[in-house]
């Protein structure tokens, strides 16, 4: 054996400690992920016998593809040799990093990495290595619509007819998982059953927060509403919209989010961002922004109201924004009749000044009122951005001639047909603009819309950019908008929600939030079998079988896009006496499933300095001890339980597991005894070479 070995460069002390088990892992460099997986492992009895008897040479298989012909259960047998003969109280585990790094060169370097994920890919290895099962048959299975007992059975047997070794027999599991498609016309219900090897428990969050979102309406006769949205404290905007579509009945894929900041759209937020970076001091919005038809690409608008500054080259910003999904294919000046409809309604229609009709020598009244309609049009959008055409102009003229009488200087247009209504809003808002065009009085409107530039040139026929800016120029704010009337906001009872302090954690509120209905979000929609369409469903995961050794892993790191965090929550869980059987939907079991700890994978520190140890019930002194690399140390058994416990290892009471801990003890005697022979034998061989080196000098 490698391990341990002066010529791997990493010594070793047979005088320190004989007692078998107790020896430590050297940390070959940020190997402490390793040592810690590998300790709770080797402390799991039903393996660590398996292996030191050398059982497990009868199971090797070394024709299958995925495996390694036998050389990572060597490997981990020598180790496993090396901790447990009693002799070493370090080795390191130099050979095996080295022949998992050749399968899989994420741990051939010395970086840190997870203490879970290293124990999966060694669970598997080990697996794929002493897999019984020489050709895997296959066959197509069908679960939904069947009783649940005959589908589990049925899935979990085909399951061990490609899969049958001691980790299958002793450390995987089955799930039940509920499907429901949301689409009416479909409703399907697709229920699955899936092996697992690990247990992952999502963490509740300490706390909750309060997020105060005004929202803006698509619909112009209602008022913004703000509410107050309870959100966890380690959520994303993904969390808040969807709780917000349940407060306003808005669908998530219409909600925009942005944060206000002196009256302009300062930023917009997405989907990853997380709650705890919104500050209790920002303005947020939500808009309704229906989506476009199928087929036609949109783009984000924010228009904002301004007047020029006192100050030169400056703008002053008032009034709320808009935010509007538009056509990607229009052009700039293709936004004034989307824009138009809206920003009337902000307008003090008295005091605006009309426009004067000056009627040229030698000029009809129908050309007259034709040139007033095209005066209107350059002063809502681009000089060229309205062209009326000579149809247009004639239904123009004959509304003005229907409404002459009384209206000398002014005149009135029932209609401004559309020349194409694809190049409006994608959100109707042709139609708004229609509604709000039959009233459009000949007064010339008190703004202009224009880009945002210094200059505030008129929109140009270019393409539109998603998030664009547009500004909507007024020259003479106060004595035309509406400040008042635009700044009124109705406060929903939601706003007086107060955050939430959570209550203890313990692994069955864990075990309850693991079983708890959930929505699936657009980054992992499903794909219903019997509609054919991506959707986004409800899902509901179950335990239906559990394994003898339980390896429960606390989901401490979560990834938000490229943010990785780590919930340092503390989690109460029992050392003994862990009763899983309300969390068992399955009917095939008759007792109690009771499990037992006897090893802890610790996490301690954040993602970016942290470090890893062990805590593991040794059955052979019948006591606790603290793996910390190459230091080992006894410890009370309560000192697992701690913010820092990140992997749970449990066996069940009076399953094989269980069984071969009890039988271990006449290994635990004859180890004892192998170790004080061998101890005393290389004392003695010690001495030998002590005193042909004095003969020698």
């Amino acid at each position: 054996s490698n391990y341990g070995s002066s010529s791997s460069g990493y010594g070793y002390s047979r005088a320190m400690m004989s007692t078998p088990g107790r020896c430590g892992l050297t940390n070959l460099g940020n190997t402490c992920f390793m040592n810690s997986a590998l300790q709770c492992l080797s402390h799991t009895t039903v393996l660590r016998e398996f292996f030191l008897s050398g059982r497990y040479r009868a199971d090797i298989n070394t024709v299958n593809p995925i495996g390694w012909k036998g050389r990572l259960a060597d490997t981990y047998a020598d180790l496993l040799q090396a901790m447990w003969d009693g002799t070493h109280s370090t080795v390191n585990a130099t050979q095996l990093k080295r022949t998992i790094s050749e399968f899989a060169p994420q741990f051939s370097g010395y970086q840190q990495h997870d203490a879970q994920e290293f124990l999966g890919f060694l669970l598997d290895g080990l697996h794929e290595d002493l897999n019984r099962v020489k050709v895997k048959p296959f066959k197509e299975t069908e679960t939904s619509g069947r009783d649940d007992l005959v589908a589990a059975n049925e899935a979990w047997d085909y399951h061990i007819a490609r899969n049958n070794s001691i980790i299958v027999e002793h450390f995987q599991g089955q799930y039940r998982s509920t499907l429901v498609c949301p689409r009416p016309e479909c409703g399907k219900v697709t229920v699955k059953f899936d092996p697992f090897m690990y247990l992952t428990l999502p963490l509740p969050d300490k706390d909750s927060v309060v997020v105060p979102i005004t929202v803006h309406w698509h619909a112009t006769n209602r008022t913004p509403t703000k509410f107050g949205v309870l959100v966890p404290w380690s959520g994303t905007v993904t969390a808040v919209k969807e709780q917000l579509a349940a407060m306003a009945g808005i669908a998530v894929r219409d909600m925009v989010m942005v944060e206000v900041y002196h009256n302009k759209v300062y930023c917009f937020k997405d989907e990853i961002d997380r709650v705890r970076d919104l500050s209790k001091t920002d303005d947020f919005h939500v808009y309704e922004c229906p989506q476009l038809p199928e087929g036609i690409e949109s783009v984000l608008v924010k228009v904002h109201m301004v007047h020029p500054s006192t100050y030169a080259g400056c703008t002053d910003y008032f009034g709320m924004p808009l935010v509007l999904r538009v056509n990607k294919h229009q052009s700039e000046a293709d936004l004034a009749p989307v824009i138009t409809p809206r920003l009337k309604l902000r307008v003090q229609r008295s005091p605006t000044p009309t426009l004067q009709a000056r009627r040229r020598p030698g000029q009809g009244e129908a050309d007259h009122e034709v040139e007033m309609v095209r005066s209107r049009s350059s002063s809502v959008g681009a000089d060229d951005a309205m062209e009326v055409t000579q149809e247009q102009n004639a239904a123009a003229a004959a509304a003005a001639r229907a409404e002459e009488d009384g209206l000398q200087n002014s005149a009135k247009i029932s209609r401004i047909n559309s020349t194409d209504s694809d190049s409006l809003s994608a959100n109707n808002e042709t139609a708004a603009a229609a509604g709000a065009s039959d009233n459009m009085e000949t007064e010339r409107p008190p703004f202009r819309i224009v880009e945002a530039s210094y200059n505030y040139s008129y929109l140009r026929r270019t393409a539109l950019l998603d998030r664009q800016e547009v500004q909507v120029l007024f020259d003479a704010k106060d004595e035309v908008y509406d400040l008042e009337a635009n700044e009124e906001i109705v406060i929903d009872p939601s706003c007086n929600h107060m955050p939430q302090k959570s209550k203890e954690v313990t692994i069955d509120d864990c075990l309850e939030l693991f079983q708890k209905e959930e929505r699936l979000t657009q980054e992992n929609a499903w794909r219903c079998s019997f509609c054919k369409e991506e959707v986004l469903a409800t899902k509901k995961m179950e335990l239906y079988r559990v394994p003898d050794v339980l390896v429960v892993h606390l989901k401490r790191f979560y990834q938000y896009g490229h943010y990785r965090e780590k919930m340092s929550t503390y989690v109460d869980f029992p050392l003994t006496d862990f009763d899983l059987t309300r969390f068992v939907r399955s009917p095939m079991y008759t007792e109690p499933l009771i499990y037992d700890l006897y090893a802890v994978s610790n996490h301690s520190g954040s993602l970016a300095g942290g470090h890893y140890t062990a805590n593991a019930y040794s059955d052979v002194t019948k006591s606790w001890y603290n793996y910390d690399d190459s230091f080992v140390q006894p410890c009370s058994a309560d000192e697992c339980k701690s913010q820092s416990s990140y992997l749970l290892f449990y066996k069940r009471r009076g399953s094989s597991a269980e069984a071969a801990a009890a039988a271990s003890a006449s290994y635990a005697g004859a180890a004892s005894a192998a170790s004080s022979s061998s101890s005393s034998a290389a004392a003695a061989a010690d001495g030998e070479m002590e005193r042909e080196d004095r003969a020698e000098v």
